[in-house]
Protein backbone atom coordinates (compact mmCIF):
# COMPACT_ATOMS: atom_id res chain seq x y z
CA UNK A 1 0.00 0.00 0.00
CA UNK A 2 1.32 3.39 -0.43
CA UNK A 3 1.59 6.11 1.58
CA UNK A 4 0.43 9.54 1.58
CA UNK A 5 2.40 12.62 2.93
CA UNK A 6 0.93 15.92 3.77
CA UNK A 7 2.46 18.52 0.95
CA UNK A 8 2.30 21.07 3.92
CA UNK A 9 3.47 19.81 7.13
CA UNK A 10 5.02 16.24 5.95
CA UNK A 11 2.75 14.14 8.55
CA UNK A 12 2.06 10.58 6.91
CA UNK A 13 -2.00 10.98 5.77
CA UNK A 14 -4.04 8.10 6.34
CA UNK A 15 -5.42 7.34 2.78
CA UNK A 16 -9.25 7.49 4.50
CA UNK A 17 -8.85 10.93 5.10
CA UNK A 18 -7.24 12.25 1.36
CA UNK A 19 -10.29 14.78 0.28
CA UNK A 20 -10.91 14.89 -3.36
CA UNK A 21 -9.87 18.59 -3.61
CA UNK A 22 -8.96 20.86 -0.81
CA UNK A 23 -8.94 24.67 -0.19
CA UNK A 24 -5.54 24.86 -1.65
CA UNK A 25 -6.06 23.22 -5.15
CA UNK A 26 -4.48 19.57 -6.33
CA UNK A 27 -2.32 19.59 -2.46
CA UNK A 28 -2.95 16.36 -0.06
CA UNK A 29 -3.37 17.50 3.51
CA UNK A 30 -3.62 15.78 6.69
CA UNK A 31 -6.50 16.63 8.56
CA UNK A 32 -5.07 19.80 11.01
CA UNK A 33 -3.29 21.21 7.84
CA UNK A 34 -7.00 21.38 6.04
CA UNK A 35 -8.25 22.93 9.06
CA UNK A 36 -5.40 25.30 8.55
CA UNK A 37 -6.37 26.18 5.01
CA UNK A 38 -10.10 26.57 5.60
CA UNK A 39 -9.71 29.06 8.24
CA UNK A 40 -7.22 30.98 6.73
CA UNK A 41 -8.33 34.07 5.02
CA UNK A 42 -6.66 33.94 1.63
CA UNK A 43 -8.30 37.00 0.40
CA UNK A 44 -7.25 39.10 3.39
CA UNK A 45 -3.69 37.90 3.10
CA UNK A 46 -3.10 38.45 -0.61
CA UNK A 47 -4.86 42.46 -0.57
CA UNK A 48 -2.56 42.77 2.32
CA UNK A 49 0.56 41.42 0.33
CA UNK A 50 -0.43 43.68 -2.80
CA UNK A 51 -1.07 46.63 -0.89
CA UNK A 52 2.82 46.32 0.66
CA UNK A 53 4.20 45.37 -2.58
CA UNK A 54 2.41 48.35 -4.06
CA UNK A 55 3.29 50.83 -1.59
CA UNK A 56 7.39 49.76 -1.84
CA UNK A 57 7.10 50.18 -5.64
CA UNK A 58 6.03 53.57 -4.95
CA UNK A 59 8.71 54.32 -2.34
CA UNK A 60 11.35 52.85 -4.62
CA UNK A 61 10.16 55.01 -7.84
CA UNK A 62 10.12 58.47 -4.86
CA UNK A 63 6.71 58.89 -4.21
CA UNK A 64 6.11 60.36 -0.92
CA UNK A 65 4.98 58.15 2.12
CA UNK A 66 1.54 58.11 2.36
CA UNK A 67 0.72 58.49 -1.37
CA UNK A 68 -0.93 55.31 -1.88
CA UNK A 69 -3.46 55.98 1.01
CA UNK A 70 -7.08 55.80 0.33
CA UNK A 71 -6.04 55.20 -3.83
CA UNK A 72 -8.31 57.77 -3.98
CA UNK A 73 -6.33 59.44 -7.28
CA UNK A 74 -8.72 62.83 -7.41
CA UNK A 75 -9.02 65.35 -4.03
CA UNK A 76 -12.85 65.20 -3.43
CA UNK A 77 -12.76 69.07 -3.63
CA UNK A 78 -12.29 68.59 -7.74
CA UNK A 79 -16.09 67.74 -7.26
CA UNK A 80 -17.94 70.61 -8.67
CA UNK A 81 -21.76 70.94 -9.52
CA UNK A 82 -25.49 70.37 -8.07
CA UNK A 83 -25.21 68.55 -4.43
CA UNK A 84 -20.97 68.85 -4.48
CA UNK A 85 -21.03 68.93 -0.31
CA UNK A 86 -22.76 65.78 0.22
CA UNK A 87 -20.98 64.25 -3.23
CA UNK A 88 -17.73 65.25 -1.33
CA UNK A 89 -18.86 63.71 2.00
CA UNK A 90 -19.62 60.29 0.31
CA UNK A 91 -16.49 60.60 -1.39
CA UNK A 92 -14.83 61.28 2.14
CA UNK A 93 -16.71 58.33 3.81
CA UNK A 94 -15.70 55.81 0.76
CA UNK A 95 -11.95 56.91 1.40
CA UNK A 96 -12.41 56.49 5.22
CA UNK A 97 -13.99 52.93 4.84
CA UNK A 98 -11.35 51.67 2.11
CA UNK A 99 -8.51 52.75 4.38
CA UNK A 100 -10.16 50.91 7.20
CA UNK A 101 -11.28 47.81 5.63
CA UNK A 102 -8.67 47.40 2.72
CA UNK A 103 -8.58 47.31 -1.58
CA UNK A 104 -11.83 44.61 -1.43
CA UNK A 105 -13.51 47.17 0.29
CA UNK A 106 -15.27 48.62 -3.39
CA UNK A 107 -16.73 45.28 -4.42
CA UNK A 108 -18.48 45.12 -0.83
CA UNK A 109 -19.87 48.95 -1.13
CA UNK A 110 -21.27 47.99 -4.50
CA UNK A 111 -23.27 44.96 -3.73
CA UNK A 112 -24.59 47.18 -0.45
CA UNK A 113 -25.84 50.20 -2.59
CA UNK A 114 -27.13 47.29 -5.41
CA UNK A 115 -24.75 49.27 -8.08
CA UNK A 116 -21.89 47.91 -10.32
CA UNK A 117 -18.48 47.86 -9.28
CA UNK A 118 -17.89 50.35 -12.36
CA UNK A 119 -20.28 53.49 -10.46
CA UNK A 120 -17.84 52.79 -7.54
CA UNK A 121 -14.57 53.20 -9.64
CA UNK A 122 -16.31 55.98 -11.91
CA UNK A 123 -17.64 57.78 -8.56
CA UNK A 124 -13.20 57.58 -7.90
CA UNK A 125 -11.93 58.57 -10.65
CA UNK A 126 -15.11 61.49 -10.59
CA UNK A 127 -16.81 60.73 -13.94
CA UNK A 128 -20.14 61.11 -14.40
CA UNK A 129 -22.41 58.80 -12.32
CA UNK A 130 -26.51 59.19 -12.40
CA UNK A 131 -28.10 61.36 -9.01
CA UNK A 132 -29.44 57.78 -8.22
CA UNK A 133 -26.25 56.14 -7.92
CA UNK A 134 -24.96 58.57 -5.77
CA UNK A 135 -27.80 57.91 -3.87
CA UNK A 136 -27.94 54.96 -3.24
CA UNK A 137 -24.10 54.62 -2.16
CA UNK A 138 -25.17 57.71 0.04
CA UNK A 139 -27.56 55.07 1.56
CA UNK A 140 -25.09 52.46 1.82
CA UNK A 141 -22.16 54.54 3.54
CA UNK A 142 -24.91 56.60 6.04
CA UNK A 143 -24.02 60.26 4.56
CA UNK A 144 -27.64 61.49 4.17
CA UNK A 145 -28.90 63.20 1.40
CA UNK A 146 -31.29 65.93 0.98
CA UNK A 147 -34.70 65.74 0.60
CA UNK A 148 -36.33 67.70 -2.94
CA UNK A 149 -37.27 70.09 -0.65
CA UNK A 150 -34.35 71.12 1.53
CA UNK A 151 -32.47 71.27 -2.10
CA UNK A 152 -35.31 73.88 -3.09
CA UNK A 153 -34.62 75.93 -0.54
CA UNK A 154 -30.82 76.46 -1.34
Amino acid sequence: MRKMFCDCCGAEVPTTTIPRSSPMGNLDLCPGCTELVAALDFRKTIMSELQSRLAACARSEGAPEGALDGFMPVSPSSVKGRYAPVKRAVLAAMEKKRAEFGLGYWDRLAEAAGVPRSVIDDMIERKHVKEAKWKAVARALGVDWPSEKEDSRR
